[in-house]
């Protein structure tokens, strides 16, 4: 992960076991790590194990796609891995602003409904991210797709457009 994600494909590059520590640090582990861990585990203890029924639009994962399979195309992982991160980093600030804790206290309907919304556009977030991830970090990748309930079948880049069932 650190190569492609560190050294532009055909270059020369610097490595050291710090650099290498801080970047998986900072973008696996806490970035998308802390991502999943925050909204599998907020759904599993308030929402009974099981995605709300709430739709997301995976449109835009399609557009997505095409520009991570265009630098995969050209061996320009490290930008392949910029649009993984970015949208991780977006899922971030999304869970944050809207703080389905505080809708969840809240307990209004319209405040619950809001955090079900949130909550599944956040897992369908997290399914694109890992089925992009597979090949780079392949283990890890297989492992959130398992947490998500995420058949063989629909782990390939052609199911991304496709949404999470409900439940």
């Amino acid at each position: 992960y650190f190569l492609l994600r560190e050294v532009p494909f055909g270059n020369d590059g610097n490595f050291s076991r710090e650099a290498m520590v801080n970047r998986i640090n900072s973008e696996l582990a806490n970035t998308i790590g802390n991502l999943v861990q925050r909204t599998l585990s907020f759904i599993f203890k308030n929402c009974e194990g099981k995605l709300p029924a709430a739709k997301a639009d995976t449109k835009h994962y399609g557009k997505l796609l095409e520009e991570v399979r265009g630098h995969m195309r050209n061996q320009s992982f490290h930008k392949a891995l910029d649009i993984i991160i970015g949208l991780a980093n977006a899922a971030n600030e999304k869970i944050d602003k809207s703080a389905p804790w505080t809708l969840k206290k809240e307990g209004t309907p319209e405040a619950l409904a809001k955090m079900n919304q949130v909550l599944v556009e956040l897992a369908e977030d997290i399914r694109v991210i890992a089925i992009l991830l597979q090949p780079f970090v392949p283990q890890a990748a297989s492992a959130i797709l398992d947490q998500l309930g995420i058949g063989e079948g629909a782990r390939q880049f052609t199911a991304i457009a496709s949404a999470l069932p409900e439940g």
